[in-house]
This record gives structure tokens, sequence and C-alpha cells, in this order.
């Protein structure tokens, strides 16, 4: 288990150097054997399906959503940890299926795959060789714990101290860094509402993807084929049209709405045990510059 001590050296910090960029600007160049394979890292409730929606509206990506976790709440619940539709992967026997799986995607076409720290630390951390591939690009989108700890409670109250895992996420930052030699790029999600545009483009100039600002906006109702296993999770961004700036600043005083006592105790115990790995995350994250 990571521990404080274990803090990166500030040399590790995100830069944009000429090692994340493919020799041809704006294209999304292949390796001899697959496409480039974009994975999102974060926890539930961190805007990740927003980031997500992006991406579904570039129209250039195949986007893969959440397999790891379908897998995990199949394995654990069977056809109840879905809203209907189950997707083909979920029922995939372990997880190598599952990379093996996102391999054959991508031999046809780049793709962008978001999931969570807390269904995939036990497997990835333990599998250097899936960090290795040289076609993989690594994003990490974090949010104030105060953020998402209450979002998720809301929804299911008796799994937040699980699924808000943001020791678990840092170490998966740890992972990436240690076994490619560079660090992932790290996006703060209240920077994503208030400035998408210039996030988006620090993404695609990372990435070497050309960048539409297009992607940024969609018809309003919209439920994408990913969306379906967990529709009701999704509402916002389906019931949106765009990103919306947020003016809400991530406290701890925001968990004090839980009004039942032990619950708001229990909550707020998380957040402390989370928040000192949040800000080692937080504090090398790609920054806003005017």
């Amino acid at each position: 288990m990571a521990t404080i001590s274990d803090n990166i050296q500030p040399e590790d910090s995100f830069s944009l150097t000429k090692e994340y960029l493919s020799s041809e600007e704006g294209t999304l160049s292949n390796t001899k054997t697959s496409s480039p394979k974009f994975f999102l890292f974060s926890n539930p409730r961190s805007l990740s399906t927003l980031f997500e929606k992006c991406m579904l509206e570039r129209g250039d990506l195949k986007v893969i959503h959440e397999p790891f976790n379908a897998r995990y709440w199949f394995k654990n619940n069977g056809p109840s940890g879905f809203e209907g539709f189950i997707p083909s992967f979920a029922k995939l026997d372990t997880h190598k299926d599952i990379i093996k799986y996102l391999d054959e995607e991508a031999r046809q076409s780049p793709i962008f795959v978001k999931d969570f720290a807390f269904t995939t630390h036990k497997d990835l951390l333990s599998d250097d060789t899936f960090f290795k591939d040289s076609s993989k690009r690594f994003i990490i989108l974090i949010r104030d714990p105060a953020k998402t700890i209450l979002s998720f409670y809301k929804k299911f109250p008796a799994y937040t101290s699980i699924a808000i895992d943001y020791e678990n996420l840092f170490n998966i930052y740890k992972k990436i860094s240690t076994v490619t030699g560079k660090p992932p790029l790290i996006i703060d999600a209240d920077d994503f509402q208030n400035f998408p545009e210039q996030i988006m483009g620090i993404f695609c100039k990372t990435f070497n993807l050309p960048f539409n600002p297009e992607s940024l906006k969609w018809e309003k109702g919209e439920v994408p084929k990913q969306f379906l296993p967990a529709q009701s999770w999704y509402q916002g961004v389906i019931d949106s049209k765009d990103i919306k700036e947020t003016n809400i600043k991530g406290s701890i005083e925001l968990l004090e709405a839980i009004s039942d006592k032990k619950e708001r105790e229990k909550m707020l115990d998380h957040y402390k045990r989370q928040f000192p790995f949040y800000k080692l995350l937080h504090d090398k994250r790609v920054l806003i510059t005017s």
C-alpha cells in the first residue's frame, strides 16, 4: 500500500515533451500491430463520463466504456449489476481476457477506454506488461474527494468507501510513471469544467490528436450505447448539451450535507484518508496558464 512518504519527486511531474508525440502532427499514428490505445483512469463521479462523451463526439476513436469495471460487477453481482444491457466483455473470465479483447479492438482502430481505480488496481498493479505496451497512452482524471464522495454517496451509500479510492489511483499513477518512464497526463475535473477548450487542447497536443471544438457540445438527450449498462448514473451528461462551468469549491464542508450522523462521520473519515493521495495527484495536474 502507498504511504504519503512514497511521494514522487518534482522532476516526475508532467511536461509536454516530444516523447509524448508521434512524428506526424495531428494524426493518429499506428504501430505495426496496434492503433493507439488511450486509457483514462479515475474514481466514479469524477466527470469521467463527461470526458468520455467528448471522445464519442470526436468520431475518430472507438470508445470502450469501463470494461474492467463491467467484468468486476458481473463477476460479483451477475446481471443484477446492470440496468438491462450487459456488454459482452462483462462476461469475460479474467483480467487477461479483457486486455486481449482491447488489443483485438485496437487492431481495427484507435480506442479510448475509461475505467476506475477501485475495479482495476488489483490486477493492473501486478501486471507490468500492461503498461509496457508502447501503443498505450495514459490519462488520470481527478476531482476533489469531497465532491466524488458526496455524489457517489447519494447514489450508492454502502459502497462509497470502496469506490472512491484515491490511494490506488495514486498507485496506478506511480506504476505508470515507473514502468513507462514518464508520468501520465493528470487532469483536474474542475479545470475541465471551467476551461474545457484549453484542457482538451492540452490533451490533444499531448497525444498528437487533432483538436475539434465541436466535440465539446452535443444534442441534449442522446443516449450512447456505452451508457446503457448503467444509464441512470449518467443522466447528468445525457441531459446536458455541453460542459458547464462550476463555481462549487471542493471542501470537507460539502459532506456536512449528509444528515445521518453515523454516515456523515464515516464519509468524513474516508475523506480524510483519501485527500492526501488526491493532493499528491493534484499537485501534478496540468496547469492552465494565461
